[in-house]
């Protein structure tokens, strides 16, 4: 029963709907003839590690119809599966994943599906190692479509978030344009993970969420190298589409505000509409610069 149901997860509905998820809407038409050939694989589970060298070589192939960043992408993240477990390791890791997903605290009727494309979530629990689960699963093709992901009031931790990030850079969910993680005892490591993964490719990062309008990371414990770390990678072009940031009760001194506050200045964030950094450990010296820009830039500013 095992194997089957791994087999039906896998081969049919995982590799391909991950893989054209990541692609931009004119690219998606030209790879339905290597979509075929994944879903048509024939293949043993039991020799994990052909199953990759099958997967690399038709990716290898279709170079020509996805974007170069995207198809790197996936090769890289089919690499590291490869390089880091035995194929057998492999199989249960991801097998293993899916399976959470369908019991507490997740409890899901389609892993590939939500209704309407939002999944929420809220205290329900959820920890590292739930993440960690559901990470891997979301790396492997999981909720490929998801377009709202909702996790408020959960002990993610920095750990958790770092497991999520590390998925989303691999170019999981790429299709998602809310991310709720507010009061998820998030602090300095988790956001700066998030920071790397959602800093352009061009820059070293991963590309991450950026289809994403409304981010919240509200109620956390994120400080001034926290916000820093984040900073730095809004103002080399990560969150391009972000229209509302909720930064709201986190630990935000006047140094993550400056930081903030000077890639405003540069242009980040180029469609946002709204920010709200109310109750964080700012002075009203620190907040005056940003309460300029926002008023040069009429952004509607919660301070």
């Amino acid at each position: 029963m095992r194997s089957t149901n791994l087999r039906n997860l896998l081969t049919n509905q995982n590799i391909a709907p991950s893989i054209r998820s990541q692609l931009r809407l004119k690219d998606r038409a030209s790879l339905y003839g290597t979509s075929r050939k994944l879903h048509k694989l024939n293949t043993n589970f039991r020799n994990r590690s052909e199953f990759l060298r099958k997967m690399k070589s038709i990716l290898n192939k279709s170079y020509n119809n996805l974007t170069i960043n995207r198809a790197q992408k996936i090769t890289n993240h089919l690499n590291r599966l490869q390089r880091n477990h035995t194929p057998a390791n492999a199989q249960k890791k991801i097998y293993d994943s899916f399976a959470a997903l369908l019991k507490s605290p997740w409890n899901l009727s389609n892993i590939y599906a939500t209704e309407y494309g939002i999944l929420s979530r809220v205290q329900k629990g959820i920890n590292a190692d739930d993440m960690r689960h559901f990470s891997t699963a979301l790396a492997s093709g999981a909720l490929a479509q998801c377009t709202a992901l909702v996790l408020g009031v959960n002990p993610i931790g920095d750990n958790g978030l770092k497991a999520l990030s590390e998925a989303l850079a691999t170019g999981a969910m790429a299709n998602c344009e809310t991310l709720s993680l507010w009061d998820n005892q998030i602090g300095d490591v988790g956001i700066a993970a998030l920071a790397q993964a959602i800093k352009p490719v061009s820059e070293g990062g991963g590309g991450a969420l950026a289809l994403c309008d409304t981010l919240s990371i509200k109620k956390n414990n994120i400080g001034d190298k926290g916000i820093q770390a984040f900073s730095d990678a809004i103002a080399v072009g990560a969150l391009p589409q972000c229209a509302i940031l909720r930064l709201r009760g986190n630990r935000i001194g006047d140094k993550g505000l400056e930081a903030l506050s000077e890639a405003l200045a540069s242009g980040a964030l180029p469609v946002i509409l709204s920010i709200d950094l109310r109750n964080n450990k700012c002075t009203e010296a620190g907040k005056k610069k940003m309460r300029d820009i926002a008023t040069k830039r009429k952004i509607l500013l919660g301070l």
